[in-house]
């Protein structure tokens, strides 16, 4: 159980940090969006994690997502997609990891005690 909360709460942090950055540059801009989107997409921390989660779930194409970002500026643009390659190649390799390294450490214990039994016998 170790291992799977301490992969959840990276997920958890990683996703936060960057919807209140995100946030925070959305809010500085948001009177001056024409169409709205950004306040529907980016317009609280909530909505920004689970835009955030839609974009690296495949719940919605992260294209999408990223274009009403652009109206900001350059570096919106790079923030969501550092987050993008952060999460998915970062983040999902660290969690794997950590799982491959717990059923490692099971099969080793699993060896010593069949060899244990093939000993007494």
């Amino acid at each position: 159980w170790q291992p799977l909360l301490w992969g959840v709460g990276l997920l958890l942090v990683v996703l936060y940090l960057f919807a209140v950055i995100i946030t925070t540059v959305v809010m500085d801009y948001v009177g001056k969006d024409p169409t709205g989107k950004l306040f529907e997409l980016y317009g609280s921390v909530g909505q920004t994690k689970y835009t955030l989660f839609m974009a690296i779930s495949g719940g919605q194409p992260w294209r999408e997502l990223l274009k009403p970002l652009e109206v900001i500026s350059v570096w919106s643009r790079w923030v969501f997609l550092a987050f993008v390659v952060i999460f998915l190649f970062g983040v999902m390799n660290t969690v794997s990891a950590v799982y491959v390294d717990a059923l490692l450490h099971y099969s080793t214990l699993d060896r010593d005690v069949v060899m244990t039994e093939r000993n007494a016998t």
